[in-house]
């Protein structure tokens, strides 16, 4: 079988990529994946390649190793924000747009959505948001070709938890949006 260190070693020298998840036997006996998540949200075809190539170099002959992405979660959220007086609303919103997006796509793999850390990040954005509430909050699966969120459900705002650690979490500007109250 292939060394997992090794080959993790390898795939975690391309330019981009931040963690790698060994998965032994992906494709059965002599066969494994390695699941990337990269410095950017989504992991770019161009990284996949890379890695493959670099991972291919290091396979001993008989395994098969393949580089996947994550299986992505997304988020699609509206938030609202009430405000002290002299709040500069444009401003605001904007960085807690920002926050709110940085948080979600930089929860490890397979790592869980915390609810009070999100309201945390908001409200740590500005003294004069007064306070939050999700107008829209849901679930689905992220589809990072096509760039859609399919199978959405709208869920009660929560801690959630991802399935595996080949999993991970999504949102961008288009998913996440900000409003007045």
């Amino acid at each position: 079988a292939a060394n997992p260190e090794f080959c993790r070693a390898a795939v975690l020298s391309v330019p981009g990529v931040r963690t790698v998840v060994y998965v032994p036997f992906d494709g059965g006996l002599h066969s494994f994946s390695l699941v990337v998540q990269a410095e950017h949200p989504i992991v770019s075809d161009g990284i996949i390649r890379a890695a493959q190539q670099a991972l291919n170099q290091v396979v001993s002959a008989g395994n098969r190793g393949t580089v996947r992405r994550p299986t992505y979660h997304g988020l699609q959220l509206k938030i609202a924000l009430s405000y002290r007086p002299r709040a500069d609303r444009l401003r605001i919103r904007q960085l807690t747009r920002r926050a709110a997006v940085q948080y979600v796509n930089g929860i490890e793999l397979g790592g869980s959505f915390i609810l009070n850390e999100l309201i945390q990040r908001v409200l740590d954005v500005d003294d004069r948001i007064l306070d939050l509430s999700f107008l829209v909050f849901a679930r689905g699966v992220y589809d990072p070709s096509a760039q859609t969120l399919t199978r959405v459900q709208q869920v009660t705002p929560a801690n959630m938890s991802l399935s595996s650690p080949l999993e991970a979490w999504y949102t961008s500007d288009r998913l996440c949006t900000i409003c007045d109250a």
